[in-house]
């Protein structure tokens, strides 16, 4: 003889109201922050290496750069005063407030460079 399944029912009305009542979570997404202008790098290639570059950057924006190279990068401006760190193959930087006029280059690969300018 065949059995025949029960279906499943909540224990209790609080289970039940509980499980309706449950946030769902947001699922994870990577966004780079609103209003940023991105700098895509695009491999060493001295003065072409940065798309755009020259980089234009209104006052109160930041900018982010992308990796789109199968190397690390590590960004840094010749003052001193921006260092995103390494940034790998696909990554972004973290937004950066930029300077008004500022040139920049990579330290692992000192041919790529760029400017910045308002």
């Amino acid at each position: 003889m065949r059995r025949m399944r029960r279906p499943h029912w909540p224990r209790s009305l609080c289970e039940c109201v509980r499980s309706a009542a449950a946030p769902r979570r947001p699922r994870r997404t990577r966004r780079r922050r609103v209003g940023a202008v991105v700098v895509e790098i695009l491999g060493v290639n001295g003065d072409r290496s940065l798309s755009p570059n020259p980089i234009d950057v209104p006052a109160g924006r930041a900018v982010v750069w992308h990796n789109g190279d199968f190397e690390t990068h590590h960004i840094v401006f010749d003052a001193g005063d921006l260092d995103t760190r390494e940034i790998r193959a696909g990554r972004f930087s973290a937004p950066m407030p930029a300077a008004a006029h500022a040139h920049y280059h990579c330290t692992i690969h000192p041919s790529m460079v760029g400017t910045c300018a308002r």
